[in-house]
């Protein structure tokens, strides 16, 4: 009898020390990208040259406020053309805030960052043929783009130094980056909507910590989002691990008497349960 009790105990054991093998596992992230292509879209080769010729230009020369583009080199040239192009691709402004002029108001920007603004048709003497121009406007240096990205790659420079490795399981890293913002940050209405000035401050609010939150997660290469619920001014994270999604609260887990997981890894029912946590209106 007890040579079977023994053989089910080893067998409950060995189940539960190969579970976390089924968890997801983290994918260390080196660089954010300015772009990347949407969900069922697809770039001609032409139409990726000029992608690639525009960003590539503003990124190398941030402070220019145009770049023109030829047919000459690209035949299909044309301003519905190349905001069509733009119209496919997925910005970082989607997915972190902006601040819109100078207030302290912050918005996410839900449109390219690169678009024609005006085109121009002239005769070629050499080729006897028109061509045609389009000036594209550098909307990456009026919506914050290259701060945001320098913001986002610090956040991923950051993960392998808080002790996460490639292979690690997604929940052990949730715990330790859930851990490292609540020890960095501070909670302070003064600093609020200032998340590009997080590691130089280490204050802010609920918005900063979801946006920081989120940079080190998706650094971390865990499928992470941050939630704004615009009815209770509010906003904290979101995660999926293998299909699931849980929802986790740095700023309200910043409190030592929750022993920092107050709001940590719930269902939406469960979290809807909790104050300023019911509406969600917003998930990016």
């Amino acid at each position: 009898m007890n040579r079977i009790f023994t053989y089910i105990k080893t067998i409950i054991f060995c189940l539960f020390m190969t579970a976390p093998a089924y968890a997801g596992t983290v994918s260390l992230q080196t660089e954010c990208p300015v772009y990347t292509i949407r969900d069922g879209a697809t770039l001609t080769e032409e139409e990726q040259r000029a992608i690639d010729a525009t960003i590539g230009y503003f990124l190398e020369n941030p402070d220019v406020d145009r770049v023109v583009l030829d047919s000459r080199d690209f035949p299909s040239l044309s301003i519905e053309w190349y905001n069509a192009i733009s119209e496919k691709l997925d910005f970082i402004n989607e997915h972190y805030w902006y601040l819109k002029g100078n207030d302290q108001n912050y918005i996410y920007f839900e449109n390219y960052i690169t678009a024609a603004t005006h085109s121009n048709t002239t005769y070629d003497y050499k080729s006897h043929q028109d061509h045609t121009t389009i000036t594209v406007k550098n909307y990456m240096k009026d919506f914050q783009t290259l701060e945001i990205k320098k913001f986002v790659d610090y956040a991923y420079f950051l993960v392998p130094s808080l002790g996460i490795y490639d292979g690690m399981d997604e929940f052990e890293a949730i715990e330790i980056l859930n851990n490292y913002v609540c020890d960095l940050m501070e909670y302070d209405l003064d600093y609020e909507a200032k998340y590009l000035s997080i590691f130089e401050t280490h204050k802010g609010t609920c918005g900063d910590y979801a946006l920081l939150f989120k940079a080190l997660a998706r650094g971390a290469g865990i499928e992470a989002y941050s939630i704004d619920s615009q009815t209770e001014e509010h906003s904290w994270n979101s995660v999926v691990i293998d299909g699931t999604e849980y929802e986790i609260d740095t700023c309200w887990n910043d409190m030592q008497y929750w022993d920092r997981h107050n709001i940590y890894l719930l269902s939406r029912e469960k979290t809807a349960n909790i104050t300023c946590h019911k509406f969600v209106e917003y998930k990016e």
